[in-house]
């Protein structure tokens, strides 16, 4: 038997049709508008529909979306316990122009307040899309050059392993974490986490995408060059 979520989507392996459940992509100017450089809208572009919820004043800069503190950012409630139940591929496309000292968010997904994927700069690093399991202390990191990143990281149900793809197609792999479903899954995109610090500023966020199946290594490799080579002037 295949369950379906509220949405449409099946829990069964494998069973998505190739296009990402959330899907924001600065460079589609058919999914948002525009006064100046502020964003007035955001729709998404994946196929659970709908639009997403701008806090504050987001902006649009160097073909990409940015923030500029802890009170702007961008978010997607999923509405439904969506980690623990499915495989993901988690994808994140950014350029980075400036770091800071404190610690900050470009994206992130929730399951609850311990289990947590994020993409986040440290000081004058940028660390991968880091496996949170009730620490603040991220599993996997390693710094990251400036200009466009594209960070990978793909999670199987059925055996409960996390391969993150990092910057020149280096992987590491994390088992047995667990996700939890206290609260419904949200994404956050492009925040500033709890410090009121400007990291989205001259950082844009060129493209975010959740896939709701896990990703072979090969597929995570073209997909990073690719958007890579879509963003690299």
């Amino acid at each position: 038997m295949i369950i379906f979520n509220n949405l449409g989507h099946t829990f069964k392996e494998g069973s998505a049709d190739g296009l990402p459940i959330v899907w924001v992509d600065s460079s589609d100017t058919s999914t948002y508008t525009l006064s100046g450089a502020d964003v007035l809208t955001l729709n998404n572009k994946g196929t659970l529909g709908g639009a997403m919820t701008l806090n504050g004043t987001v902006k649009f800069a160097n073909s990409g979306f940015e923030s500029a503190s802890g009170d702007n950012y961008i978010t997607r409630d999923l509405g439904e316990t969506f980690l623990p139940t499915n495989s993901f591929t988690i994808v994140t496309t950014f350029d980075l122009q400036n770091a800071f000292s404190s610690l900050q968010w470009f994206s992130e997904l929730f399951s609850d307040l311990n289990n947590r994927l994020s993409t986040l700069v440290d000081g004058s690093k940028i660390e991968t899309v880091g496996v949170y399991s009730g620490t603040v202390t991220p599993l996997n990191a390693v710094p990251y050059f400036f200009g466009v990143q594209t960070l990978l990281v793909s999670y199987d149900v059925n055996t409960n392993t996390i391969i993150q793809l990092n910057y020149n197609n280096v992987t590491s792999t994390t088992s047995s974490v667990v996700f939890n479903n206290t609260i419904s899954t949200t994404v956050t995109l492009l925040k500033s986490s709890y410090y009121n610090a400007p990291s989205g500023t001259n950082n844009p966020l060129h493209e975010f995408r959740l896939y709701d199946r896990a990703f072979s290594l090969t597929e995570m490799q073209t997909l990073q060059t690719e958007l890579n080579n879509k963003y690299t002037p």
